[in-house]
C-alpha cells in the first residue's frame, strides 16, 4: 500500500474513533436527559427509550437488527446509519420521566450493546452445536440426500452458484456446460437488487464495481468481453487488497481469490500479486483463522471464515502458489473430523472436497486415508472442489501460469 495511502487511513481511522468517542459525551453535556438518551441509543438503538417506552424500544432494536443484517449482506451502509440517527433522534424527542441522575445507572447503559453482541454469538455457537447433535444432523443429512450432484448446479443460489461454476472452469470443465448456469437471470436480478438498496444504482450494467463472484464466474466461463475485463481489471485496482468487492464494501475470500484467479488467467497479474500480498499481510492465519471479511472503507478485516470457506480458498491459493503450506496444519483435524463423521451435512462435505485439494499438494498420507474415505456426490459446490481437486492430484501445478486461451480438458458431468 502507498505510503499516502496508508496516511490517508490513518487519519480516517483515527477521525472515526475521536468522533465514535466524543460524540455521546457532546450530547450528554450539551443535551441534559435528552442527551442521556441519545447517547444510550448509539450504544444500541432502542437503549435510549428502553427505560419508558418498551415497545418502542423493541421496534428500534429490530429495525436496527435488520438494517445491520442487510448492512452485512449487501453492504447497504447507508441504511444502517440512517436507522441509527433516526432512532437517536426519536431517543431525544420521546419525553421521559425518568431521572437519570444515578451515574452507576448510566455506566450500566454502556453495557447493552456488549452484551447484545455476546447473546447474538451465543445463539450463533448454539446453532452451530445443535446442527452437530446426532438426531438434527440425521435431519441436515436427509436434506442434503436430495441434491444430486453437479447436475443440480442451477438449484445453488446465485452466489454459491457463481462460485462452484468458477471452480468447476478453473477445474477445466467445457464453458458451454456452464455458460446457462452463469448466465441465468436470477444472478443479474441480485445483482441490480443489491446495487438498487446499498448504492441506489439503477439500470445500467448490473454487475459494475462489485460482484466479485459472479464476474468472475462470467470471465472464466468465457461470458466477459475485453471491455469487462478491463473494466474488472480497474475495479480490483481501486481496493487496498487487489481484488473487488462481492457486495459493496466487502471483499470475501473465496470471491477474491476466484476473481484474483480470473485474472490472472485473462494475463492480468497485478491483481494475484496483490490478493496473494493480502493473504500473506492483513488476512494471513492467525490464531487458527483467517477473516471472514475486509471492510473497505476503514480497510479492517476480522470475523473467522467457516471452516469449508477456508479450506477452499487457501487450497486455491496454494495451488496457485500465492500462500505457503501453514493454512493445512490447522485444517487437517477439521477435515479428519468431517470424513469421519461421513461428510453427511452440506459443510462437511464441503470441508472434506476442499481438504482433498491441500491433499493433493501435502504429502500427509495418515490424512488422505481418512479424508478421501467419504464419497462427495450430493451438493454442487462440494462436487466442484472435488472435481477441482482430481485434477490437482493428475497434475499439481496445472493452475500455475493458465491463461484464459487453456483448452478445456473435460466435460461437465
Amino acid at each position: 500500500m502507498p505510503a499516502a495511502s496508508n496516511t490517508s487511513l490513518r487519519v480516517r481511522r483515527a477521525l472515526v474513533l475521536v468522533v465514535s468517542a466524543v460524540f455521546p459525551f457532546v450530547l450528554v453535556r450539551v443535551g441534559g436527559h435528552r442527551g442521556v438518551h441519545m447517547a444510550r441509543n448509539l450504544l444500541f438503538p432502542g437503549a435510549g427509550v428502553l427505560d419508558h417506552e418498551p415497545l418502542l424500544a423493541a421496534v428500534c432494536a429490530v429495525t436496527a437488527i435488520a438494517a445491520t443484517v442487510l448492512w452485512i449482506r449487501w453492504g447497504a451502509g447507508w441504511v444502517l446509519l440512517g436507522v441509527v440517527l433516526l432512532t437517536t433522534a426519536i431517543s431525544g424527542l420521546v419525553p421521559s420521566h425518568v431521572d437519570h441522575t444515578d451515574a452507576i445507572r448510566n455506566v450500566s447503559a454502556a453495557h447493552e450493546f456488549p452484551l447484545v453482541i455476546l447473546v447474538m454469538g451465543a445463539l450463533a455457537w448454539a446453532r452451530t452445536i445443535l446442527g452437530r447433535l446426532p438426531g438434527l444432523r440425521a435431519l441436515t443429512g436427509r436434506r442434503h440426500q436430495r441434491q444430486t450432484g453437479i447436475a443440480q448446479i442451477g438449484s445453488l443460489k446465485p452466489v454459491e452458484r457463481c462460485q462452484a461454476a468458477a471452480i468447476l472452469s478453473l477445474a477445466g470443465a467445457r464453458e458451454s456446460d456452464l455458460g446457462s448456469a452463469v448466465g441465468a437471470a436470477d444472478i443479474a436480478r441480485r445483482a441490480g437488487r443489491v446495487g438498487a438498496v446499498a448504492r441506489l444504482r439503477f439500470g445500467g450494467d448490473p454487475f459494475r464495481r462489485d460482484h466479485a463472484h459472479a464476474r468472475a464466474a462470467k470471465l472464466l466461463c468465457g461470458l466477459m468481453d475485453d471491455n469487462g475485463v478491463e473494466q474488472l481489471a480497474m475495479d480490483a485496482s481501486a481496493t487496498t487488497l487487489g481484488v473487488p468487492c462481492s457486495e459493496p464494501t466487502w471483499i470475501r475470500p473465496l470471491d477474491a481469490t476466484l476473481v484474483a484467479a480470473a485474472l490472472s488467467r485473462a494475463g492480468k497479474a497485478q491483481s494475484a500479486e496483490h490478493w496473494s500480498a493480502a493473504l500473506n499481510g492483513p488476512m494471513a492465519l492467525r490464531r487458527g483463522h483467517r477473516p471472514a471479511w475486509w471492510w473497505t472503507p476503514l480497510d479492517i478485516g476480522a470475523g473467522g471464515a467457516p471452516t469449508w470457506e477456508h479450506a477452499a480458498f487457501t487450497g486455491i491459493a496454494r495451488a496457485h502458489g500465492w500462500i505457503g503450506g501453514d493454512d493445512w496444519a490447522v485444517l487437517r483435524t477439521r477435515a479428519m473430523g468431517a470424513a469421519a463423521r461421513g461428510a453427511v451435512t452440506r459443510d462437511d462435505e464441503r470441508l472434506v472436497a476442499a481438504s482433498r485439494i491441500w491433499l493433493a499438494l501435502e504429502e500427509d498420507p495418515e490424512a488422505a486415508r481418512i479424508v478421501r474415505r467419504p464419497g462427495i456426490r450430493r451438493d454442487p459446490l462440494a462436487c466442484a472442489l472435488d472435481r477441482l481437486a482430481s485434477e490437482l492430484c493428475q497434475n499439481p501445478h496445472v493452475l500455475r501460469g493458465s491463461t484464459v486461451d487453456t483448452p478445456n480438458r473435460g466435460e461437465l458431468t
